[in-house]
């Protein structure tokens, strides 16, 4: 393929020589030479068709490097367009982080006033019981009337009901406590599931703002290839719906690495059984290992620096997330026969 300036080198050389042959054919016609002028003329045709084959070259090329040019506008833009929504995308999650941040301090505060009612003396103090208060005199009765046999079986009988009474006390306390850590666990459950919701929802309205911007810049640029193309017979291959779906996975791609390492990092309890991140806000692709299911493991100890101190809530809080660590684990696992 010839350069500019070769290219100009043959125009002008073929210009000129046409300029030539036209000054030698009127000086033949003049001096009446017409076989001459016949073959002058030949020579003219010939470097006309030339010039034509030439300039329509020219506008190929000029054409063929327009279209590129404009096709790199036109992924600048795209691109641009894909680091916009990464930027809203920051911005909306920026502004969830502080709102979860709130949600697990919430959390935090329901957890401290369970263990605050569990501990209270009243929770577990065994209730005043009839019964053993008859038995009782009835015990001191006998062994004062000298009757020792019948006093003996009744503290025995007694003794046998207090424990009785402390393990039917010690089963129902646990009970209470773990329906009352069940359902708390389950309302932030769904606290945090609707919060993934939210999060998903502002993700699809970003992608639907992404598109009909992508339909604008095809449009534009639609618009601009026909007025550089116009008559030409340059077969121009495009698919807009193509296009329009090739640049919409892209955004997704983007949208969904910014809003999955962030839903990622949601953990079931402000209590976190595992080592606390130092912040909820993505800044790294470390968070995506938590796709990676994980071996159950509850350090009590976490939660008594959040200034939980039961040992019924602490035991509660360790069974229901275990029961749903493993539950995570198992999900994971594939199935094997």
């Amino acid at each position: 393929m010839l350069s500019k300036g070769q290219l100009y080198i043959n125009n002008r050389e073929n210009e000129l020589e046409i300029n030539r042959l036209k000054f030698e054919i009127e000086d033949a016609i003049s001096r009446r030479d017409y076989a001459t002028a016949a073959s002058l003329q030949k020579d003219l045709d010939n470097r006309v068709e030339r010039r034509r084959r030439m300039l329509a070259g020219q506008k190929h090329d000029n054409t063929v490097s327009e279209l590129m040019a404009l096709k790199e506008q036109q992924r600048q833009e795209e691109f641009q367009l894909r680091e916009s929504m990464r930027a809203k995308a920051r911005k909306i999650l920026t502004e969830a982080s502080q709102r979860l941040e709130e949600i697990e301090k919430e959390h935090t505060q329901q957890y401290a006033k369970l263990d605050r009612k569990f501990s209270d003396q009243t929770f577990v103090q065994l209730r005043r019981n009839p019964d053993l208060t008859i038995a009782r005199k009835a015990e001191w009765y006998y062994s004062q009337s000298g009757n020792y046999a019948v006093a003996a079986s009744l503290r025995d009988q007694i003794s046998d009901r207090i424990s009785e009474t402390m393990e039917n006390n010690e089963r129902t306390a646990n009970q209470i406590v773990n329906t009352e850590i069940e359902t708390t666990l389950f309302k932030q459950e769904r606290q945090k599931e609707s919060f993934k919701v939210h999060l998903e929802n502002e993700k699809n309205r970003l992608v639907r703002e992404a598109i009909l911007e992508m339909y604008r810049i095809e449009n534009k640029y639609s618009k601009l290839r026909q007025h550089i193309l116009g008559n030409s017979k340059i077969d121009y291959q495009y698919n807009r719906e193509r296009k329009i779906e090739q640049e919409t996975n892209k955004v997704r791609e983007v949208l969904d690495e910014e809003f999955n390492m962030f839903k990622n990092n949601i953990t079931l309890i402000g209590i976190d059984p595992h080592p606390p991140m130092s912040s909820r806000a993505p800044q790294s692709a470390r968070f995506s290992t938590m796709h990676t299911p994980r071996t159950p493991r509850v350090d009590s100890e976490e939660f008594r620096s959040n200034g939980i101190r039961n040992p019924r809530v602490i035991k509660a809080l360790e069974k229901s997330l275990m029961k749903r660590e493993y539950a995570v684990i198992n999900s994971a696992s594939p199935i094997t026969n």
